[in-house]
C-alpha cells in the first residue's frame, strides 16, 4: 500500500465533527447523512473508511451510567488539602468492591480545595465525586490546583502508572494475524487458528513498528527531530470478540489504523486485564490551576491523567490527558479553568 494512505486516513479523521452551520454548508462526499438520517461510511479503493466512533462512552454506550453510592464525605480543611483529600480516598480504596465492581464514592462537599500536591486514585471501584461544578465556591466543589511543585505536576491521576503495554498475555492464545491487509475501520480480522478464543474474550491487537512500516509513515513525520526507532511506536488495540467464524474474528469496536502484513506481522492474544483499572469516576466539579499568565508554564499541566483503565466515567466538562486507549468514557460535569495569581 502507498504510505500516502496513512497521512490521508490519519486527517481524515479529524473531519469527523462539524459544527450545524458548516453542516448546512457542506458535507463531505466520504462520512454523509442519507435519506434516512443514518450515517454512511464511504470507503476508498483499499477499503479504508473513517471509522465508526458511535461505541464511544461508558461500556461502547450500551449500558446505563453508574450512580455509584458515598461511602465517605469530606470538607475543605484550611490551607493545603492534599494530604486530606488522599486520606479520604485511601480510606475508600481499603473498601472491598462490591458485585458491581465499585468501592464507593468520595462525595467532596461545597467548598474551595486547595491541593499542591497530586492526588491519586490507585485501585479499581473508586469514583471522586463532587457537589457541583459552578463558579461559587458555596453551593459548589473547587478543586484548586496551586503552586509548581514538581514542576508542571498532574492535579489528579488515576492509574498505576504500569505502562506495561497490555503484557498480560494469557498462555497459548498468541496467534498471527493473516489478513494481508485490514483497512482502517474494520471490525474483522483473521488468524492462523481461532480456536484458542471465544465470543467475549478481551484481546490485544498489536502491530509492531517494525523499520519498513516506520519508513511507510516517512519516520512519523518528525521533520528535523530524531525519526522513530523500531519497536518504539507499536500499534495496540484493546478490544473484545463479538463473533467468530472459521478463523475470521470480529471485535466490538473498529481498528483505528492500518494493519499491513507486508510492512508488519501482527499478531493478537487474550488478555488477562491485570494491569488495567476498572470502574472509576471523577465527576461533578470544577477544577482551577493558578498560573502565572496566560503565557506563563509555572503551573499545573495536566488536570486529570488517565492511565491504564477500562471503564472509566468522567462526569466532566474537562481537558483530559490520556496516553491509553479509552475503552469507556463518559463525560459531564466538571469544569476546567486556569487563572492568573
Amino acid at each position: 500500500m502507498k504510505k500516502s494512505t496513512y497521512f490521508k486516513m490519519t486527517a481524515i479523521c479529524f473531519l469527523i465533527f462539524v459544527s450545524n452551520a458548516t453542516h448546512a454548508q457542506y458535507e463531505s462526499s466520504i462520512l454523509f447523512h442519507n435519506n434516512s438520517d443514518q450515517l454512511v461510511y464511504v470507503s476508498d479503493t483499499d477499503g479504508n473508511h473513517i471509522p465508526d466512533y458511535s461505541y464511544v462512552g461508558y461500556k461502547n454506550g450500551e449500558e446505563a451510567l453508574p450512580n455509584v453510592a458515598v461511602v465517605k464525605e469530606i470538607s475543605p480543611v484550611a490551607g493545603d488539602n492534599t494530604v486530606h483529600i488522599q486520606a479520604a480516598i485511601d480510606e475508600v480504596e481499603a473498601l472491598p468492591l462490591d458485585a458491581n465492581g465499585h468501592r464507593g464514592a468520595l462525595l467532596l462537599l461545597p467548598g474551595e480545595y486547595a491541593v499542591s500536591g497530586e492526588l491519586i486514585i490507585n485501585p479499581s471501584g473508586v469514583v471522586l465525586r463532587g457537589s457541583g461544578d459552578g463558579e461559587d465556591g458555596m453551593s459548589n466543589t473547587i478543586i484548586r490546583g496551586v503552586g509548581n511543585v514538581p514542576d508542571e505536576r498532574t492535579l489528579i491521576r488515576i492509574g498505576t502508572n504500569n505502562k506495561s503495554g497490555f503484557g498480560g498475555q494469557v498462555a497459548g492464545t498468541r496467534q498471527d494475524i493473516i489478513s494481508p491487509y485490514i483497512p482502517t475501520g474494520s471490525r474483522t480480522i483473521e488468524v492462523a487458528d481461532a480456536s484458542v478464543y471465544n465470543v467475549g474474550d478481551n484481546i490485544i491487537i498489536k502491530h509492531p513498528s517494525t523499520a519498513a512500516w516506520i519508513a511507510a509513515v516517512d519516520n512519523g513525520g518528525v521533520g528535523s527531530d530524531a525519526p522513530w526507532e523500531p519497536n518504539t511506536i507499536n500499534l495496540v488495540f484493546n478490544r473484545y470478540i463479538t463473533s467468530i467464524e472459521g478463523n475470521k474474528i470480529q471485535v466490538a469496536t473498529p481498528i483505528y489504523d492500518i494493519l499491513d502484513r507486508s510492512l508488519s506481522q501482527s499478531y493478537v492474544y487474550t488478555y488477562n486485564g491485570n494491569s488495567q483499572l476498572k470502574e472509576c469516576g471523577v465527576e461533578n466539579l470544577r477544577i482551577f490551576v493558578e498560573s502565572s499568565g496566560v503565557t506563563g508554564r509555572d503551573h499545573v499541566k495536566i488536570g486529570l491523567h488517565l492511565i491504564w483503565f477500562t471503564y472509566f466515567f468522567v462526569n466532566a466538562k474537562i481537558k483530559v490527558t490520556c496516553y491509553m486507549l479509552l475503552e469507556s468514557l463518559y463525560i459531564r460535569a466538571i469544569f476546567n479553568y486556569f487563572y492568573s495569581r
